[in-house]
């Protein structure tokens, strides 16, 4: 009989709210997190309660201090939460097979330097300065190992059918931009070692002033 039975779907119903107010009431409304419950698995049957039910979702944030106390209150509220419904609950970040992704972070004077070569390639007003977003990007790695900037190539063109975001099943890419792009990170190339070597320079003429 179902009132014999230990049910985990309302644990995991419960669990799905708790989880939300980590968002709304322990994360600052100057900074972001956005944790997301996109699978709910439990029994196949419809007059089945079924032994277990598996969440599984995203965490995102924009700070590495934020994303490791998000971990932490997840991994404190779900055995919490699910306890008062008499089940047991554990937390499997899928680390063994999915590296965990840091906020990817420009460098202030890496994104100062690549804003200027941009525009010198685009013209100032083709180089915009975006809102932060929650990609889950390689370059990370990369921002956390030595100062960088990560920049975007806009390819909107409703001519050609480019209007629809990355991950869209109509995203298309117009390729018309790709010279343009080519010669922004070729730019920075250049501009890069040219700096350096000013350094080099002036350091060399430093020392023969010694």
């Amino acid at each position: 009989m179902p009132h014999l039975n230990i049910d985990p779907v309302p644990a995991a119903a419960a669990l799905i709210q708790a989880l939300q107010v980590l968002v709304s009431r322990e994360t600052s409304p100057l900074g972001s997190a956005v944790l997301s419950i996109t699978m709910l698995q439990g029994s196949d049957a419809n007059n089945v309660i079924p032994d277990s039910v598996t969440l599984a979702g995203t965490l995102r944030a924009l700070t590495h201090e934020q994303m490791m106390y998000m971990k932490q209150r997840i991994d404190e509220a779900v055995p919490a939460v699910v306890a008062a419904f008499k089940c047991n609950g554990t937390v499997n970040w899928g680390l063994d097979h999915h590296p965990y992704y840091p906020p990817l972070v420009n460098d202030p004077g890496a994104a100062a330097f690549a804003r200027t070569v941009a525009s010198g390639v685009l013209g100032g007003t083709n180089v915009i300065e975006t809102e932060p977003i929650m990609p889950a990007e390689d370059f990370a790695f990369f921002g956390r190992a030595v100062p960088s900037a990560f920049m975007f190539i806009g390819i909107r063109n409703e001519t050609v059918g480019s209007v629809h975001n990355l991950h869209n099943a109509k995203f298309r890419v117009d390729e018309s931009v790709l010279p343009l792009g080519a010669a922004v990170h070729a730019s920075l190339a250049v501009e890069y070692l040219n700096k350096q070597k000013g350094f080099k320079r002036q350091a060399a003429i430093e020392r023969d002033e010694l």
